[in-house]
């Protein structure tokens, strides 16, 4: 469905409509704006493309149309127009911004439409979202008390920066394991005990709040117990999380 502040008219015959999807693999995306501009439609005959001017003939709001990518994770936003466009060779600009109005990007396409057959016209604007990382370092001590960890298995469940009641978009999932890195002794409070270190960076990871659930196992694989911590991830840095996860026997 056409936007209501768009200067193109809504076409009566859908079957002449000219048709404007947009993709955007970007979360923090509000709105994209469109203005389509075609060449003079009364040039002379013989006249390039290059001697003609470009005439603005509809500009507005593109619709969201809901969710798309083919299981791309973030998923990516779709945007769609239907307007009418009279015959001729045009460009269309395209904007995705932010929910403050901020430009994130843009592109310019070239269209051509022909009024004998519905046009169609897809883009994928390439807008890259911001990432961050985690820095994962798990200790663990070995002591008679607790039981001694074979693997570490973990999950990341990141929200990103949307309002997930307003405006939900489905979490980030990644999982995987910590990698094992040695032994060193800390003082846990009753002098220095042997202590395992299991580490982790993961990479493009949203910005906004990420749970991380911790299980460890223990050589039969069978697991020993469970930690959560929240994290938060900031577009271009690393976070650091740093804990102490104990399994009693």
């Amino acid at each position: 469905m056409a936007c209501s502040d768009s200067d193109g008219e809504v076409p009566k015959d859908e079957s002449r409509a000219t048709t404007i999807t947009v993709e955007v693999p970007n979360g923090l995306t509000r709105s994209v704006e469109y203005s389509v501009g075609c060449f003079d439609l009364q040039a002379k005959v013989g006249m390039t493309d290059i001697d003609r001017e470009l005439e603005t003939v509809a500009e507005g709001s593109l619709e969201p149309a809901g969710v798309g990518g083919n299981g791309r994770v973030p998923p990516t936003t779709v945007w769609r127009v239907l307007i009418d466009l009279p015959a001729a060779s045009c460009f269309v600009d395209l904007e995705a911004r932010d929910d403050e109005g901020v430009l994130l990007c843009s592109a310019t396409e070239a269209l051509r439409v022909d009024k004998r057959a519905p046009t169609e016209k897809y883009v994928l604007l390439a807008c890259e979202e911001p990432v961050g990382q985690a820095h994962l370092v798990i200790e663990a001590p070995e002591t008679l008390e607790v039981a001694e960890f074979e693997a570490i298995a973990f999950t990341a469940t990141c929200l990103g920066n949307g309002d997930q009641f307003l405006d939900p978009t489905p979490a980030v999932v990644v999982e995987g394991m910590l990698d094992y890195n040695g032994e060193h002794e800390a003082n846990l409070g009753s002098g220095p005990v042997p202590v395992q270190v299991w580490v982790e960076r993961i990479r493009e990871l949203p910005p906004g709040p990420c749970l991380f659930e911790f299980t460890a196992f223990d050589v039969d694989e069978e697991q020993l117990c469970e930690s959560e911590h929240t994290l938060v991830i900031y577009a271009n840095a690393v976070a650091a999380l740093h804990t102490l996860m104990v399994c009693p026997r």
